[in-house]
């Protein structure tokens, strides 16, 4: 199987199978194998859609498949496409998109794996708004007869969505955006088109981050629901960990960081930095609703409250080496190295769930999309566990995994293609 090195990266690590049961075990959801597929070809690239339906697949040589959960069969695809080095979606799920080491790109119809004709880029529909882009970062937008161009990035959720109370934004500049609505442009696209850094929608959808360059250092919030045409400025840069925004689950709190430090910042229409901060160099940082999750140099990951950014007290078993610790993404679970040795699963901050006796240099354990689920390397695929209880849930063959975004299926890739059905949902 051939996949790029961060790809492999992320999923390749050695599991040693003891393990300690930490508390008295308690019931977990099933999982269950419901569909198997050999392939006529070797994957190179894999990709969950983001609404959890299926998973697209291609090769080295141009072919493909999706197969689709709950459906029996795959559908094959031929993307032309040779050496791809990315597949992913379109924003909002309804192309799939895979690029070549030339440069070469295909688009595909999502359900059918047909290829889509046209010199756009992308074609999509957010509400009455037809949007297609001629090339990345322009786009044509039309309603109601009206066309009108705009350059910058668009503005789209986790979950796609385009249509923000009717309107289609794009950012032209971190200050200027530009407002699609009833086929017409609220500002003119006149000036420079500005780099925009990271950008996150957040409060429920109803406003907007945007970081400027590293140089300035500020960040502007938005409120696009009801729009204003005006944005808070920010000191300071939103913090990113792996390229995404440090927000908390429900969207109302952000890592700000400036000259001052990390702070906590509350996106309200004043966003004001709430009290405390962390002065030391911070390598990476995640945020749920109580808890930062930071990882400063020459300290690995650490526990901290998330309004005064002060240490939770630390275990006594807590290794001082944490820099192999795995934070889930919503922050409920996380997995820390033992000073006895391996690994304890644990629940936010420090209430031990189970140990597990691997290998700490070598291990790299992996959290699902939704916290639910742990999944540990070894010989011939992976064992997964319940990260509430525990427990035990399955083995999976296979050398790499997947996860649906509701964590409702598995996929694993090997020799064959397998799907599996859990019971989160």
């Amino acid at each position: 199987m051939t996949l790029s090195i961060a790809f492999i990266a992320s999923f390749i690590f050695t599991f040693m199978a003891s393990s300690i049961v930490a508390c008295e075990p308690l019931s977990s959801p099933s999982i269950r194998e419901v569909a198997s597929y050999n392939l006529d070809f070797e994957v190179a690239k894999a990709v969950v859609a983001p609404d959890g339906s299926a998973v697209a697949l291609v090769g080295r040589a141009g072919t493909g498949a999706l197969v689709r959960f709950g459906e029996a069969g795959v559908v094959q695809i031929s993307t032309g496409i040779n050496l791809p080095n990315w597949l992913g979606y379109a924003p909002d799920g309804s192309e799939l998109w895979v690029r070549g080491r030339k440069g070469n790109f295909a688009r595909l119809d999502p359900h059918s794996g047909q290829p889509l004709s046209g010199s756009a880029t992308w074609v999509t529909k957010a509400g009455e708004t037809k949007i297609s882009s001629p090339n990345i970062g322009k786009y044509v937008l039309s309603s109601h007869g009206k066309r009108a161009k705009a350059e910058g990035r668009i503005v789209t959720d986790d979950e796609g969505r385009l249509d923000f109370d009717g309107s289609v934004f794009i950012a032209k500049r971190p200050d200027l955006l530009l407002r699609f609505r009833n086929g017409v442009l609220t500002k003119e696209n006149k000036g420079e088109t500005k780099p925009v850094g990271v950008m996150a929608v957040a409060c429920d959808g109803t406003c907007l981050l945007i970081a400027a360059d590293a140089e300035t250092m500020d960040t502007y919030l938005w409120t696009l629901s009801p729009f204003e045409p005006n944005p808070v400025r920010i000191y300071g840069r939103i913090f990113l960990d792996g390229g995404h925004a440090a927000l908390d689950p429900d969207g109302v709190h952000a890592l700000l960081f400036s000259k001052n430090g990390l702070r906590r910042i509350s996106l309200s229409h004043s966003s004001q930095p709430e009290t405390g901060s962390r002065q030391n160099r911070v390598m990476r940082a995640r945020l749920s609703n109580r808890y930062a999750f930071i990882s400063e140099e020459a300290l690995g990951w650490r526990v901290y409250n998330a309004s005064t950014l002060t240490a939770v007290s630390k275990p006594l078993w807590l290794d001082v080496d944490q820099t192999k610790a795995v934070v889930g993404l919503n922050g409920r679970f996380s997995i820390f190295a033992s000073i006895s040795g391996g690994f304890t699963l644990v629940a936010t901050p420090y209430s031990e769930i189970r140990h597990f006796d691997i290998d700490s240099e070598t291990a790299l354990p992996q959290f699902s999309s939704t916290d639910a689920m742990l999944a540990l390397r070894g010989e011939g695929g992976f064992t997964l566990f319940d990260s509430k209880s525990g427990n035990k849930l399955g083995k999976i063959p296979g050398e790499v995994i997947l996860f649906s975004p509701d964590d409702s299926h598995v996929v694993s890739i090997g020799e064959r293609v397998r799907v599996f059905q859990t019971g989160y949902k």
